[in-house]
Formats: structure tokens, sequence, C-alpha cells
């Protein structure tokens, strides 16, 4: 009994292998139907968060809360691609600040969000980096690897031999890109 069961492990191993790259065509239907998918800009929230990223211009050098305030309103009112240039402003200009780990964490989820999954995984590879210690730092690199998977690039080796998994398995119920639910 013991020795199926080896078996039939082996044989489950064998034919497990990695996630197969999602086709270009599939790719771009994906990214369209989920930027369709995004609820629209609140502008008024917008003009609101454009106070804070004003108040950061006027005096970069003391303004760190602010920048931090103005990614969090743009994320919340739907306006990605302000959030994310926000957040890399505080990735820039303050590294060292533990709003740098926030930024860190929030930009890998807002480029899946709007679709953008190169740079996705890359954000998160770039947590998982800074941040290993953390505790969603290994979250955030098997998700890496799996976009990169789904995007049939190479580096997806490279980011399971850093969290010592089997590239077979580890994205089995992961698939960052697929259409959005409805």
């Amino acid at each position: 009994m013991r020795a199926l069961a080896l078996v039939m492990a082996m044989s489950a191993t064998a034919l497990a292998a990695p996630p197969k790259p999602v086709s270009r065509a599939e790719r771009e239907k994906i990214i369209a139907a989920r930027q369709a998918a995004l609820p629209p800009v609140d502008q008024t929230k917008v003009a609101r968060c454009q106070t804070f990223l004003d108040a950061y211009n006027k005096d970069p050098a003391h303004g760190d809360d602010q920048v931090v305030q103005a990614a969090r309103c743009f994320a919340d009112a739907g306006a990605l691609s302000a959030a994310m240039t926000a957040w890399r402003i505080v990735v820039k200009y303050q590294p060292t600040k533990p709003a740098a780990k926030a930024a860190m964490r929030e930009l890998g989820g807002l480029y899946e969000r709007a679709a953008d999954f190169a740079d996705a995984a890359q954000w998160d590879e770039n947590y998982w980096g800074r941040y290993s210690s953390e505790p969603d730092a290994k979250q955030k690199l098997v998700r890496a690897a799996c976009i990169r998977f789904q995007l049939g690039d190479a580096l997806a080796t490279r980011d399971v031999a850093r969290l010592h998994a089997d590239a077979n398995t580890l994205c089995d119920s992961i698939h960052p890109i697929e259409l959005p639910t409805p």
C-alpha cells in the first residue's frame, strides 16, 4: 500500500508542469476586460487628492505625509496612474522612510489592477528584494513568479529558485492574469 502511494505521488509529480503562458491574444482580451471593468475615476475625490500633491510640490523637503496621502487618495478615487506616480515619488525620494515600504507593497497591486502585469511582477519582486523578512514578502514573490509564468517570462524560474519552491505546483491556485470576475 505504501509503495502504491509512493508510485502515485511520483507519477503525479511527473505529470505536473509549470503553468503554461497565456497566449498573446488571450492576454490582450484579459487586459481589455480588466481595464473595462475598472470603476470610473471619481473626479471629485481626485480634486481633493490633488491638494495633497500640491502641498507636497510646494515643499517637498517637508511634504512626506502629503505625497503618501495623495497616493492613497488617488488609489481610492480610482486614479491608478496618479496613485502609481505618487507612490513612485515616495520610493524615489523617501527610500529610507517607512512610507517606502508601503509604497513598494502597493505598487505591485496597483499595476496588477491596471493590467500592467510585467510591472506588477517587477514591483512585487522589488518589494521582496528589499523587505524579504516581512510576513507578506514571500506571497509577493509567489505572485510575481506566477505572473511571469503566465507571461512566458524566463525570470519566473529565478523567482522559483529564490522561493526554494516547486515550479510545477507553485501557481496551482494563483492565476493573476485572468478575466475579471463579474
